[in-house]
């Protein structure tokens, strides 16, 4: 009798032994996890930044990210995470600027040189170009195992900055009174196009090496097979800090994105 009881308390052990074990059916979900995001991400600027001889109070433009991602579970349904990539956070901006200048005029009579100043229309490129290191250290709650919601904080490292203006003229030709209708160019110690002025490039002012962000986001998560996760992200970063001050504007440039990332997570013991 001792013996048959013997056995069945053994059978149990090892029965509830082996209800607790890992299933290998069952999904990897509560594990470490390392991946890629990958998408695109749309940058506008709050704030100014100067260039050639523009002044640029509106821009936009679209870059590419990638990142690599590590995360593991802190509690049920939350989950921490970091993600380290790289992001180009460049800028194109224009504006139209109407200015008198000084054009050079030679009358027909006596030949006579002569400078008056006419209204002549410039249409003005600009492009402040950024390129960062992004670290992202955050959070994501699962308001179920498809949806999660989470915040971050982001710390961008600046690569490399710089700015440049391009004033093209869009009036090419002018009304002078008594003169008629004149051809408006550069001159060709200014550029070699008689309709376009492409500014040097320039890293000044010098910009932050360091900025800080705050990092919302939403996505969605499809799970592919035991290990592997696959789905969309939206990343909304708002700027703590400006990425470019200049002392002679009363307003820095500040940089906000807006990502749209694929991302693939494997998980992994």
């Amino acid at each position: 009798m001792k013996i048959y009881c013997l056995i069945i308390v053994i059978l149990c052990i090892n029965s509830t032994a082996f209800s607790q074990g890992v299933n290998p059916l069952e999904p990897e979900f509560e594990r470490r996890r390392i991946g890629v995001e990958i998408g695109l991400s749309s940058v506008w600027q709050s704030g100014t930044y100067l260039s050639g001889c523009g002044r640029f109070e509106k821009g936009a433009q679209i870059n590419p990210v990638i990142e690599i991602a590590y995360d593991h579970p802190l509690i049920e349904n939350m989950r921490f995470e970091a993600i380290v990539g790289y992001q180009n956070r460049s800028l194109s901006s224009t504006y139209n600027s109407r200015e008198d200048i000084p054009i050079f005029v030679r009358t027909v009579a006596n030949e006579d040189t002569s400078i008056i100043r006419v209204p002549v229309t410039f249409e003005n490129l600009g492009v402040a170009k950024f390129s960062y290191i992004v670290i992202q250290p955050g959070i994501k709650f699962y308001l179920t195992k498809a949806l999660y919601v989470g915040g971050a904080i982001g710390g961008n490292i600046l690569i490399s900055h710089s700015t440049q203006h391009i004033k093209n003229i869009l009036s090419k030709t002018v009304d002078i009174n008594g003169i008629g209708l004149s051809e408006v160019s550069f001159l060709q110690s200014e550029s070699s196009n008689p309709y376009s002025k492409i500014y040097s490039e320039s890293s000044t002012p010098v910009g932050n090496a360091f900025t800080i962000d705050g990092v919302l986001m939403i996505g969605s998560e499809l799970q592919l097979s035991r290990r592997w996760f696959f789905g969309p992200r939206l990343t909304w970063t708002l700027p703590f800090t400006p990425s470019l001050q200049n002392p002679l504007l009363s307003d820095d440039l500040f940089i906000n994105t807006l990502q749209f990332t694929l991302g693939v997570r494997y998980s992994f013991k």
